[in-house]
């Protein structure tokens, strides 16, 4: 026993001995940290760009400073396991290698530090990571937007005991082997969006063989093809959330592995199909197969047909759907109310039809509903209006019809967003909107409401966006309530009937205003003094039809963050003060069309100083300007000018031809030729020179335009044929002489459909129409008149489907090209009041889209062809006052023609709808060129004839005399027509 006892005290005291002499071999520990640890901390701080962001680190305690945390172990003491600087986003610096003295780290989060400053060689060798590495206790790392380039290196693999990996966001980032992958075992969460992976090979196998991986986060990274011949086999089963998003694949489906996910909550596929041909694709199936399924998002792909009524029994657990700009073209599913854990459902921007389901008010969870931009019609259901638990309804630019239920305020106690904009509801504006306590955003424009602003829309309190504006029905007096909520940030109010006086003193509460529109009638008055200095800074001012004075108001001399002011229709007579293009540094577009404006622009040449931040577009029409245009306007970074209809005189600028848009000087005094540009490129898009002096030739450099959609020039030009995107050429009302030239076949944008589809409505023209009062992505145009269907008619918009030609009122003579039968997607042709001759081609009935066709007052001859009866679009035809002759094509189109006047003053011509019948149509006698007709040839004729009967006769003669020959040839006969009987029988 004492042996015993002995042993254990000496192993003891060997013990103490033993840790006695570590200890005085080892570092001295302090009660916070390690002084090495401490110092490499502090070293490590000193390279950040901010250091005062440290302001608690102090003292020798580095486990208490901000965004440490320090363990306290027997083997190793006290160490440093954490550290967090994610709270120093947005500050840059350097990454410093003494941070290698924190060998224990475990978690470290450097997420939005920009690491910019560090040597290039560093950055591109990625000498970071390559550092970082060395942590291999390291369970999570974040170098989330931290500016890091180059090529991810191979030797993180070390890094085995990884859980979380964070490197998103570094767009300069790219990923070479996907096997890096593979050895990280112990990776759960991987978020590397950002990052490329255009030429990684093997990532999706490898990633497949993390059987712990739970968060896979991969959006933006062109990661190419992921089909299942790739990933035939699915093994990380414990995936719940799969991020792919953003990353345009040329695939004609989804992959089925990932609907083989069978812990799956949150799939997000956002634009992940690109078809090359836009053909639509139809909605994945696969994913009912998804029994967790909670949050699903499909957004921006190229999925069309109709939404499956299946949808009511995908995962019960399902609490988002995303399914928006997308092709869907049918109904929303009734089924839909089955999901009763639904929180959000969007399927805005697609093509859907028919009434929303009432069904939608049994999701009693139901938070955000987003239908908006669809072809929806019906009224929108009460239901709907019944979800307590709504806090954003987005219905706008349907068809929606019907009333605003008058209860609305009450059972929608949480809504923040209530948006009906662009519809056709009618009705009044309800009282009860105004116990929405909660309501954020309001937006009923657009619609056919009638009645005064109720008062009760004073009581929103938390109100910041209200747009109640182009309700023409609306009346009364605006309620001088509305502008005592200091929350306002837009203000948008119109109507016809709207009236009142709105003092600076109603205006000097709303410190927040950022977006300030009124329209209505000049009963609506804006009365504020010269000196007024507002309490707000203005981005956007639209002031329309309404009372402002006769002076330019001073007090937007103050608002010097505008980006688009537009004044229209006001009245002002005044001068345009030079201050106004003092905005340079902000302004986007100024519009001021449609006012009594006098004076002559400016010298803009000090303006090169400022400098234009981004596209400028200036709208001057319809006032009284006169002098020059100055060339100093092309100074400034036009998308587009509009000069028309003023008093401008002298040459126009070369140098605007250079504009990257719309150039209108319609209606001026200009005078001199259409100036050529020095440009290599040509960006206008429509160009309106007409009802001025402009003479000459079209320049050379104007065919390079091939985006050139409108040309109004009042001159034939030559070279038009270059002209590819032209879709509405006016050279009507003019002396022009000659032929057409057959080249205007070649017009593809009036020949070929792809040219102008949908796609031409987002073009450059995305700034505000003529009315002043457009939103910031409306479609302008210039003030252009066609006379289409015997009616002059003004377009202030762009119709993206509308082309035509119209040379009417000229001098052209010639015959109308066959070669116009290749317009086949032309929709307006006017030839009307010319010298044209000859005969109508028959490639007219190849003008399968024309509406509208006048030929009337011109020489045209011959028939009207029969084949233009195939023309099934065309509704207005005139064809008068020329010399058409026969009779009037009859069936088909032509049976919709029933005026008379649309052929009168043909006198040749005959048949319905004309009194003339074609019973006696006459057909003058041609005498004046006969001969006497040669004896020899009555002889040949007196032979031919005495030939034939005496041939005739003879076998005639010989059946009758000779009976065995007269039954044998009708026993052949009656042979003959048994055989032909029994074929017909049998057949």
């Amino acid at each position: 026993m004492n042996i015993i006892s002995s042993a254990v005290v000496t192993l003891c005291v060997a013990s103490l001995l033993v840790k006695v002499q570590w200890s005085s071999c080892s570092e001295v520990v302090s009660v916070g940290c390690s002084s090495k640890e401490r110092d490499a901390l502090i070293k490590f701080k000193s390279k950040i760009e901010d250091p005062n962001e440290f302001y608690a680190w102090k003292g020798n305690e580095c486990c208490k400073w901000k965004g440490i945390l320090c363990t306290n172990s027997t083997h190793t003491g006290v160490r440093v396991i954490k550290l967090d600087l994610s709270y120093m986003r947005f500050f840059s610096g350097e990454f410093d290698a003494s941070l290698l003295y924190l060998k224990y780290l475990q978690h470290l989060d450097l997420s939005g530090i920009n690491f910019i400053q560090c040597s290039v060689q560093m950055r591109k060798s990625n000498l970071i990571l390559d550092l970082i590495s060395e942590f291999h206790d390291l369970r999570y790392l974040s170098l989330s937007n931290a500016f890091l380039v180059g090529i991810v290196p191979l030797k993180m693999q070390s890094l085995r005991r990884i859980q979380h990996l964070d490197l998103s966001g570094n767009r300069g980032l790219s990923l070479e082997n996907g096997g890096l992958f593979s050895n990280l075992s112990s990776l759960k969460y991987l978020d590397m969006s950002g990052v490329s992976l255009r030429n990684t090979s093997g990532w999706l196998e490898s990633l497949n063989a993390l059987s712990s991986i739970s968060v896979i986060r991969l959006s933006n990274c062109d990661i190419g093809s992921i089909s299942d011949s790739i990933l035939p086999h699915v093994n990380f089963t414990s995936l719940v959330k799969l991020d792919l998003s953003n990353n345009p694949m040329i695939d004609s489906a989804f992959p089925d592995w990932m609907f083989r996910l069978p812990n799956i909550e949150d799939l997000n596929l956002e634009a992940v199909i690109w078809s090359p041909n836009s053909n639509a694709i139809g909605f994945p199936l696969g994913i009912q197969n998804l029994s967790k399924l909670r949050s699903f998002d499909f957004s921006e792909n190229h999925l069309g047909g109709s939404i499956p009524e299946s949808l009511g029994e995908f995962s019960v657990h399902l609490r988002e759907i995303n399914l928006s700009n997308n092709m869907f073209n049918g109904s929303i599913p009734k089924s839909i109310g089955n999901l009763s854990n639904l929180e959000v459902i969007n399927f805005s921007d697609n093509r859907m039809i028919g009434s929303i389901p009432k069904s939608i008010g049994q999701l009693s969870l139901l938070k955000i509903v987003d239908f908006s931009s669809n072809k929806l019609s019906h009224s929108i259901p009460r239901s709907i209006f019944e979800i307590s638990s709504l806090q954003n309804l987005n219905l706008r630019n349907n068809n929606l019809s019907g009333k605003i239920p008058t209860s609305i305020g009450t059972p929608l106690s949480s809504l923040q967003q209530l948006n009906l904009e662009t519809n056709t509801l009618v009705g009044f504006i309800p009282i009860s909107i105004g116990k929405l306590k909660y309501l954020i955003e309001l937006d009923l424009g657009h619609n056919q409401l009638l009645g005064s602003i109720p008062e009760s829309l004073c009581n929103l309190s938390k109100l910041e966006f209200l747009h109640l504006s182009n309700n023409d029905n609306m009346n009364g007096t605006i309620p001088s309530c509305l502008f005592q909520n200091p929350l306002l940030e837009v203000l948008d109010l119109g109507g016809k009937g709207l009236k009142g006086v709105v003092l600076e003193s109603d205006l000097q509460i709303l410190s927040n205003l950022q977006d300030l529109r009124l329209t209505g009638s000049k009963s609506l008055i804006l009365n504020v003094s010269k000196n007024w200095i507002p309490p707000f800074s203005l981005s956007y001012l639209y002031l329309s039809f309404c009372e402002i004075g006769s002076e330019f108001p001073s007090w937007i001399q103050t608002q010097k963050d505008i980006e688009i002011l537009s004044i229209t229709n006001t009245g002002m007579l005044s001068t345009l003060p030079k201050w106004i293009w003092d905005f340079s540094s902000s302004i986007t577009y100024i519009q001021l069309s449609s006012n009594g404006l006098i004076g002559s622009l400016p010298d803009f040449a000090y303006l090169e100083y400022y400098g234009f931040l981004s596209d400028f577009d200036i709208n001057l029409r319809n006032n009284k300007f006169e002098g020059t245009i100055p060339t100093s306007l092309c100074k400034m970074n036009l998308t587009s000018l509009d000069l028309s209809r003023n008093h401008f005189t002298g040459e126009v600028p070369g140098c605007l031809m250079g504009i990257n848009g719309i150039l209108n000087l319609a209606r001026n005094n200009l005078q001199a030729t259409i100036p050529s540009s020095n440009n290599s490129v040509c960006n206008l898009q429509a160009l309106n020179l007409e009802n001025n002096n402009i003479s000459g030739t079209l320049p050379t450099s104007l065919k390079l335009c091939n985006d050139i959609v409108i040309l109004d020039l009042g001159k034939i030009p030559l070279l038009l044929s270059n002209l590819s995107s032209l879709q509405l050429l006016d050279l009507s009302q003019n002396h022009l002489s000659g032929r057409i030239p057959k080249s205007f076949a070649d017009f593809k944008a009036m020949s070929q459909k792809h040219m102008i589809d949908e796609e031409m409505t987002h073009s450059n023209f995305e700034i505000g129409d003529s009315s002043g009062m457009a939103e910031q992505g409306d479609i302008y145009t210039d003030d252009i008149s066609i006379t289409f269907k015997r009616s002059v008619i003004t377009y202030t918009k762009l119709l993206p489907l509308f082309t035509s030609i119209d040379l009417s009122m000229n001098e052209l003579d010639g015959e109308v090209p066959r070669e116009l039968g290749k317009l086949t997607f032309l929709v307006n042709l006017n030839l009307s009041r010319n010298r044209l001759t000859a005969k109508i081609p028959d490639t007219m009935s190849a003008l399968k889209d024309l509406q509208a066709l006048d030929l009337s007052q011109n020489n045209l001859s011959g028939q009207i062809p029969k084949t233009m009866r195939r023309m099934t679009s065309l509704s207005d035809l005139n064809l008068s006052f020329n010399n058409l002759s026969g009779s009037i094509p009859s069936g088909f189109q032509f049976q919709t023609f029933v005026d008379p006047l649309v052929y009168a003053n043909n006198p040749y011509l005959c048949g319905f709808p004309l009194e003339k019948s074609c019973d006696h149509e006459q057909t003058p006698r041609l005498v004046s060129d006969k001969k006497p007709i040669d004896s020899n040839i009555i002889g040949i004729y007196i032979s031919l004839i005495l030939g034939f009967i005496l041939g005739l006769w003879s076998f005639y003669g010989t059946l009758c005399l000779k009976k065995t020959w007269r039954y044998s040839y009708f026993k052949f006969l009656n042979e003959i027509d048994e055989i032909i009987h029994s074929w017909y029988i049998h057949n």
